[in-house]
């Protein structure tokens, strides 16, 4: 389960099943751990950008006072059992570094590089002349990952536009010819500045290709989705994963709004066998991953 450079890694599923979340979580990550990462939104409105800005700063500050607290109750325990167990209050004034979080928080965002694009020209010409650029200008392996999110979108906006312009056989085969030249951007990128690429994807529903054939019963995970844009952006990934939500609540989860299980599985993976899967909710920090036995032992509502 981890972004393997010179490769592309798609991540896919319907609206709200928690694909920003997985990526602004290794965002996070990544960021919290010393390094960069780039996060390009496609397509829809630019006001999008300050939404994603903004629940990465909430992830990174819960993740701060988080850790506030367990340093805290740990120094605490420390103290009391010095004390020969007795209870022990330090000075309130200095546990409670809300100044210093904040700008802790502040220099994590600066690591994370944003930027939004209206279309696949605009993809193209970021891909091959700006984004280069800022890599030669970075350490090696100081970005730790680059993100495209929505890539259905500056396509099926596109689709729309066009469909009526020109023959439907030369549209589709002009998307193609984009698809194919930018996943090879994006490969030849990754290979060379040793940076993985992640694109999330949206969903769609799956049409059997010979409706007189007996229909194969669908995985149990999809609910007979697949991830959008069809067979020819297909060829252009290396691994595939799906994410769906359900209606599993997660019991032992603080939150109040009571985060629900979803699970991400592998589709398609050099490395991995086709139908693994992990489960994880989703809080105030990021994704938070749970083990199998802990996810059967849930409440479904």
């Amino acid at each position: 389960w981890r972004l393997i450079p010179g490769r592309i890694t798609e991540i896919a599923g319907p609206a709200g099943a928690g694909k920003t979340q997985l990526a602004l979580t290794m965002c996070a990550d990544s960021v919290v751990l010393g390094q960069k990462a780039v996060y390009i939104l496609l397509g829809g409105p630019s006001t999008a950008l300050g939404r994603v800005s903004y629940r990465l700063e909430n992830m990174l500050s819960a993740r701060m006072k988080a850790r506030h607290r367990d340093l805290a109750a740990s120094k605490q325990a420390e103290c009391e059992q010095s004390s020969g167990g007795k209870p022990v209050f330090g000075d309130e004034g200095s546990s409670s570094p809300d100044v210093q979080q904040e700008e802790k928080v502040q220099n994590y965002l600066e690591n994370v590089y944003l930027q939004w694009v209206r279309n696949s020209e605009e993809l193209v010409e970021l891909l091959k002349n700006q984004l280069p650029r800022m890599l030669e200008t970075r350490p090696p392996k100081s970005i730790r990952m680059i993100v495209l999110d929505g890539i259905a979108n500056i396509f099926r906006h596109a689709d729309q536009e066009t469909m009526y312009a020109m023959p439907s056989r030369e549209h589709w085969h002009e998307r193609t010819v984009i698809f194919f030249e930018l996943s090879t951007i994006c490969k030849q990128l990754s290979d060379k500045f040793q940076i993985p690429f992640l694109i999330l994807n949206q969903a769609t529903a799956r049409i059997h290709e010979n409706p007189d054939k007996e229909p194969q019963p669908l995985p149990p995970l999809d609910d007979g989705l697949q991830p959008a844009l069809g067979l020819s952006w297909k060829q252009c990934v290396n691994t595939s994963f799906f994410v769906t939500g359900s209606n599993v609540i997660v019991k032992s989860s603080r939150q109040c709004h009571q985060p629900r299980i979803r699970r991400l599985r592998c589709l398609r993976s050099p490395t991995m066998s086709e139908g693994a899967s992990i489960s994880f909710y989703i809080d105030e920090r990021g994704t938070v991953r749970i083990d199998e036995t802990e996810s059967k032992t849930q409440t479904s509502t």
